[in-house]
Order: structure tokens, then C-alpha cells, then sequence
């Protein structure tokens, strides 16, 4: 037995091993692939793809995120190349995987979806063409209701379909309902809707619909143009937070601590989160930290470009709110209030790097009568910490909102310490 467990360790680490550098080539051929679908070297992107693709597929555990990955970026090679069939078939097997995760991947099913109708709309076949497109579309609809921006895909495509078959009555539905869901949005029109609806314009006034041409006329000079292409790239990573929302500290709740917290984080073209920064701080570093650590474990979906996955940063805002309770805090501190000092000074409310910070009970007056260092942010020197709290007991604070009663009797108040100055509180 005892001869088995170092064999067992040696075949566990080789595995380990053998994953690790699979990864590797995966990312390898990926990134090589993009660079090559960006010079349009389709028929080498095509091969580099099906290796990564290969790989994907016999990783065990979370690998699903990168055969999607690799499919998205097959089925767009292949649709560059004009392989109708087999990019369908790439997205499609997308999809597939992607009604299978838990949770489900609805935003990659609706890219992919939208991969879909752009695919079909390239293709002349009109008749083969249209009820495929309406299908992807009623399921948009269905899933994200009758004004959602993704449906403005589908809907011009089917409608430029039918005015390149000079059938402005077909078209006429769907152009205009793109257009009605444009102005809903209060989005820039994108420059074939825009396209599209002229030549509509122009052929009701063949057939003497001078006021419903005008009128197509008027709406369309209050939108500007040129808007970006959408839904065929993800400019930014996505993080699905349903499945790993943070859970609220103890000590924050105990405290009545709220805020809103920005992080920044840097997603690998596998989904791998690289690097994470906190732009804006709610103030309380276990708040900070609670976001951050769940957007470690949380589903991430790479960026996208022309169906190639790339490296890119993504942004996430999470607002802490107690049920019933505001998120600015119930008191603020009267600018002069406390009593002036030469070893600490105020810190700002989002501060919460190197500072200490004190939640006070207030009496009756707005004073501070007891002082309690919270959020793990003593300074570890008790000397200072006891002075910390002296100083923030002289404190006098006020309601942040005069016309309401506060239900609460806790303020805060954050300090950075001088270190200089406290040189003679260190033992």
C-alpha cells in the first residue's frame, strides 16, 4: 500500500500536468487562430481552430467554456470562408452546450443566435432564409420580450431581404418595427437599418404613399447614424453574478455597512479572470473584498471580436443595501467638528486602503459616545488605535437628510494615521 500512494501522487501531478499544458496549446492555437482570421488567412485559422477545438473537448471539468469558445470561432471562420453548412452546424453545437450549463448561457445562446441570422441573411435564397430568420426571432422575443435591442438584427435583416427582392410590402413590417424599437431604445440607427428604410421611403413614393414616406423621412432625421455594429462582438467580458453573488459579511451587516463598489478585472480568452482592481470602494474593505472574491468563483465569458475570443478588461458595479435601509449613511460628520489633530486625518467616504475606520454611537446631540474600530482596519499598534478612537469620540455628526428621522444611531468616520507623527505612540 504503501508503495501505491507515491505512484497514485506521481500519476495525480502528471495529470495535473498533462491539463496545464493542454491549456497551454489551447490558448496557443486560439490566439494564433485570431491573429490569422484578422490578416483573413482563413484556410490556417481554420486548422489552428480545430486543434484548439480538439483539445477542448477532452478536458475534463469546466472545458465547456472553451469548446464553446472554439466552436463560436469555427462556425465564424467557416461563414468567412462561405461554408454555409458547416458554420451552422458550429453555432448550433454552441448552443447546444450552452442550454446545458447551469445556469444557462443565455447571453452566448443569443450571440450565437445572432451569428445565426446573420449567416442566413448572406445567403440569396430568400424562401429558405425568412422562416429560419423568424424563428430565431420569435425566440428573441420570447426570451427577452418585444422591444429588446436584439431583435434589431433579425428584423433588418429580414427586411433588406425582402427590399433586395423588390417586395417593399414584406419588408415594410419589419423595417418599420426596427425602427420603432430604435426609438423605444433611444439608440443610434444603425447605417443599413437606415439604408434600408430610404429605399422604402423611396418606393412608396412610386406607389403614391407620399405622406407614409414622409413620415419614415421625418423619424429617421432624428436619430444620427453610423452606429457601431452590434451583437456580433462583446466588447467587454461578461461575469454572471446569479450563480456566486456575494453573500454579506457579518461584521458589515452588524454594522449597518452599505456602498457601492466598482471592480475592474482582466478576462483571459478562455474565461480565466487574470487580474482584478477595485476602481471605486465602497469604503469598507470587507465589502470590497466580498465582490471581489465571488467574481473568483462566478461564470466569465471572454470578449468577442469578429468570433474570435480576445483578452480584454470588463467592469462589474455591486451595490451593498440593507432591506429598508439607504445606501449613503444616516449621519455625516460636521466639517470641524473634531478635534484637530497633527497625527490622524480624514479620510475620504470610499476610502478603504490604509486607514483606520471607526463606527460611533451617537447620543442625542449628534455626539459620539462610543467609538469601535470595524472592518478589520486596526492599525495593529494598540497605542494608535486607542488614539484613533479618542479622537473620533470628539466628533459631533448631523442627519444626512434633515426632512427624515434617522432609524439608526451608528455613524462612521474613517482616518488615515501619519506615521511620522505616531513614531512616539509605537513602543
Amino acid at each position: 500500500m504503501k508503495n501505491l500512494l507515491p505512484l497514485l501522487s506521481f500519476l495525480l501531478f502528471a495529470n495535473t500536468l498533462t491539463y496545464a499544458n493542454n491549456l497551454d496549446d489551447w490558448k496557443t492555437f486560439t490566439n494564433e487562430s485570431t491573429a490569422l482570421s484578422t490578416q483573413k488567412q482563413y484556410d490556417r485559422a481554420l486548422q489552428l481552430t480545430s486543434q484548439a477545438l480538439a483539445i477542448a473537448e477532452q478536458e475534463p471539468g469546466d472545458q465547456a467554456v472553451r469548446t464553446v469558445t472554439s466552436l463560436t470561432q469555427l462556425g465564424w471562420i467557416h461563414q468567412s470562408m462561405n461554408h454555409f453548412s458547416l458554420a451552422e452546424n458550429a453555432y448550433n453545437r454552441a448552443i447546444k452546450i450552452q442550454s446545458k450549463m447551469v445556469p444557462v448561457d443565455q447571453s452566448g445562446i443569443e450571440r450565437n443566435l445572432i451569428f445565426l441570422v446573420k449567416l442566413h441573411a448572406s445567403q440569396a435564397d430568400i424562401k429558405t432564409a425568412a422562416p429560419y430568420i423568424v424563428s430565431i426571432l420569435e425566440r428573441l422575443e420570447k426570451s427577452n420580450g418585444e422591444h429588446n435591442g436584439l431583435l434589431l438584427v433579425p428584423l433588418e435583416s429580414l427586411g433588406r431581404m425582402y427590399m433586395d427582392q423588390a417586395q417593399p410590402e414584406q419588408a415594410a413590417p419589419y423595417l418599420l418595427r426596427a425602427l420603432a424599437i430604435t426609438e423605444k431604445l433611444q439608440m443610434r440607427i444603425g447605417q443599413d437599418l437606415k439604408t434600408s428604410l430610404i429605399h422604402l421611403a423611396d418606393a412608396y413614393k412610386k406607389t403614391d404613399k407620399i405622406e407614409e414616406a414622409k413620415q419614415i423621412e421625418k423619424r429617421l432625421e432624428m436619430y444620427p447614424s453610423s452606429m457601431p455594429e452590434m451583437y456580433r462582438n462583446r466588447s467587454q467580458p461578461y461575469v454572471d453574478l446569479r450563480d456566486c453573488k456575494p453573500e454579506y459579511p457579518r461584521e458589515a451587516l452588524r454594522h449597518e455597512l452599505s456602498g457601492v463598489v466598482l471592480v475592474n478585472y482582466l478576462v483571459d480568452i478562455d474565461g480565466q479572470i487574470l487580474e482584478k482592481k477595485t476602481l471605486k470602494s465602497t469604503g469598507w474593505k470587507s465589502l470590497d473584498d466580498a465582490v471581489s472574491n465571488a467574481i473568483s468563483a462566478c461564470r466569465v465569458w471572454t470578449s468577442i471580436h469578429d468570433g474570435n475570443p480576445v483578452r480584454a478588461w470588463g467592469k462589474i458595479r455591486y451595490v451593498w443595501s440593507l432591506e429598508g435601509k439607504p445606501v449613503t449613511p444616516e449621519y455625516q460628520l460636521i466639517p470641524g467638528s473634531c478635534l484637530a489633530s497633527e497625527k490622524f486625518s480624514l479620510a475620504p467616504e470610499d476610502e478603504a486602503k490604509l486607514s483606520i475606520r471607526l463606527a460611533l454611537t451617537l447620543n442625542g446631540d449628534g455626539q459620539a459616545s462610543k467609538a469601535t474600530i470595524i472592518d478589520r482596519s486596526s492599525s495593529n499598534n494598540i497605542d494608535i488605535d486607542l488614539a484613533a478612537i479618542k479622537l473620533a469620540e470628539t466628533c459631533k455628526f448631523k442627519p444626512t437628510n434633515p426632512d427624515e428621522k434617522p432609524t439608526s444611531k451608528i455613524a462612521y468616520v474613517r482616518y488615515f494615521w501619519n506615521k511620522a507623527a505616531l513614531k512616539e505612540l509605537s513602543p
